[in-house]
């Protein structure tokens, strides 16, 4: 389960959600049910915080941010739209390759939007399609076979 930073402190201080991603972002581990004093996290967090931490998310393997990525932000952008693989960016630049996806995701140009096809027929041989058709003579059972096309008329 992936935790975003947001995730971690709506049950931890900021202060304790921040330091765990700093140190622990960007790998998984096993989250106990109990909190376990020998835990990688219990390092970070105390006693206290392993036991909120464990009552909200524990018995799941967990995924924290890589709380280093945003200083980088800009240059996997830039990586991304030079055609680099967003495997080899986040290898090089010891990001999660995940943060690097969402980036090209995030910034990728819009697809082209499918136009309607009555606007199309609308607008084009003042309501006749490519074959000479006048969509506008057609008989109530033509647009009968045909009801999404007219519902808007």
């Amino acid at each position: 389960m992936y935790l975003s930073v947001f995730d971690l402190r709506r049950v931890l201080d900021r202060r304790q959600a921040d330091l765990l991603c700093r140190v622990w972002g960007g790998v998984s581990t096993y989250l106990p049910v109990e909190p376990d004093p020998r835990h990688d996290f219990a390092g970070v967090l105390g006693r206290q915080g392993m036991a909120i931490l464990c009552a909200a998310f524990g018995g799941q393997n967990v995924t924290l941010p890589n709380a280093n990525h945003m200083s980088k932000k800009s240059e996997i952008v830039a990586r991304l739209e030079r055609g680099e693989s967003p495997r080899l960016i986040a290898l090089e630049l010891k990001v999660t390759e995940r943060w690097v996806r969402h980036l090209a995701a995030a910034h990728q140009r819009p697809a082209a939007v499918q136009g309607s096809l009555l606007e199309i027929l609308r607008k084009g041989n003042g309501g006749k399609g490519e074959n000479g058709l006048n969509i506008y003579s057609l008989s109530m059972p033509e647009k009968a076979a045909i009801p999404a096309l007219w519902e808007s008329e």
